[in-house]
């Protein structure tokens, strides 16, 4: 079965636009992992405890003050600028 020339020319620009689009969601993929993976990353190291009142955490969860599961929206605080000492 012979292809007729306009099926040529549909069946190469359908191959040109499968390029174009695999190239720009790889580009896209890299960019995106690439933001998440540094966005995760911990400010100063894995595994370093932080002191804590467990006491007064239960106590406000009990009191309704805090929920005991993580916050949907959330933002990072923000840097306060350094005062002199």
């Amino acid at each position: 079965m012979k292809m007729e020339k306009g099926e040529q020319t549909l069946l190469v620009a359908v191959f040109v636009c499968a390029l174009v689009f695999s190239a720009f969601s790889l580009q896209y993929a890299q960019e995106h992992f690439a933001l998440r993976a540094t966005a995760t990353a911990p400010a100063g190291g894995a595994g370093q405890p932080r002191d804590a009142d467990i006491e007064t955490i239960k106590r406000l969860i009990r009191q309704g003050e805090l929920s005991d599961h993580e916050a949907l929206f959330y933002t990072p605080a923000p840097t306060l600028p350094d005062t002199p000492r």
